[in-house]
């Protein structure tokens, strides 16, 4: 999983031509209107242009404020920058040229090409991500406590606090040691819930690979796992007819170790009492169509199972 926001080169406003002009009867300037939907996250304006014809000094104003006042001495100006403080939502950029001076008959013209206003904006479509785990009412019960390890590479030396949050609620924030897994301090049970819960992980700028993620469950008390499986609506329906079965098969490690066991499916009990090393049952009076359970619970000692299977015979 990763986590990263990047800073890109965006056009906010271009135009193909400015034409200006002074003398002492007639005065041409020009305004523009420039939109900024993003304030926050636009940064670094520059206004460049050519410049085809130049005569007289070029004033450039932003919303009232003047940014530059000075001759235009090439075809291709230097870039102007455009201070951030004075940038909003909506602005008017300002073009003046001066006028000749005492020249009683002369005059000033400006013919500028390929206006534009250029920004650094920072692409924020990938600076969080979740994932998701689910538990039972059952072991989100008899959970005691939690803990949560990760580990990550850092992309960039400029990456920002790395922030999780369990069910909304923050459990880490800092910048991490990108050398050694992290393992979050224990926390209460009570931050889970049944069903689905996500960890959010977010940053506000940088390059993170956020990889191993583990949630540690410490129960009060040992909890039998729950196995899900799929019945089809035609399955179910070849089912009842009679044309096919369901076997539950275990298989154990040895025929010398004694098996003791319940098995449930879908609440149904079989009692496992047994030496053998393979368990087989049909199920078929268990099951209904969509999702089902299977629950292995051991009456005496430790069971080991080294496979279980859901079978499907036509």
């Amino acid at each position: 999983m990763k986590l990263h926001t990047q800073v890109q080169p965006v056009t906010l406003f271009s135009l193909d031509s400015i034409y200006l002009k002074k003398s002492l009867f007639d005065e041409q300037n020009r305004e523009i209107s420039l939109k900024v939907d993003d304030l926050e996250n636009v940064d670094k304006y520059l206004l460049v242009f050519n410049a085809d014809e130049f005569a007289g000094v070029l004033t450039i104003s932003l919303n009232g404020n003047i940014v530059s006042s000075s001759a235009v001495e090439s075809q291709s100006p230097k870039p102007i920058s455009l201070p951030k403080d004075w940038i909003k939502s909506k602005n008017t950029i300002l073009f003046e040229v001066s006028g000749p001076g005492s020249t009683f008959w002369g005059k000033n013209e400006m013919f500028l090409e390929n206006i534009k206003i250029i920004a650094e904006k920072t692409d924020l479509s990938n600076q969080d991500a979740k994932q998701f785990f689910t538990l039972t009412e059952k072991q989100v019960q008899n959970t005691d406590f939690l803990q949560v390890s990760f580990a990550l590479s850092c992309l960039t030396r400029d990456s920002s606090s790395l922030e999780i949050y369990l069910n909304k609620r923050q459990i880490y924030t800092s910048i991490p040691d990108c050398e050694n897994p992290i393992h979050i301090p224990p926390m209460s049970g009570t931050r889970l819930r049944a069903g689905e819960n996500d960890l959010l992980y977010k940053i506000d700028k940088g390059n993170y690979d956020i990889y191993k993620t583990i949630v540690k469950l410490q129960f009060r008390e040992i909890v039998p796992p729950v196995y899900y499986f799929q019945v089809s609506e035609e399955q179910y329906r070849e089912m009842k007819a009679g044309k096919a079965d369901v076997n539950l098969s275990l298989r154990f490690p040895n025929n010398i170790d004694p098996k003791y066991a319940v098995v449930r499916v879908n609440g149904v009990i079989t009692e496992i009492d047994r030496y053998d090393m393979l368990f087989n049952k049909n199920v078929n009076l268990f099951l209904h169509e969509g999702n089902n359970a299977i629950e292995i619970v051991t009456e005496r000692g430790e069971l080991n199972v080294v496979e279980m299977k859901v079978l499907y015979i036509e």
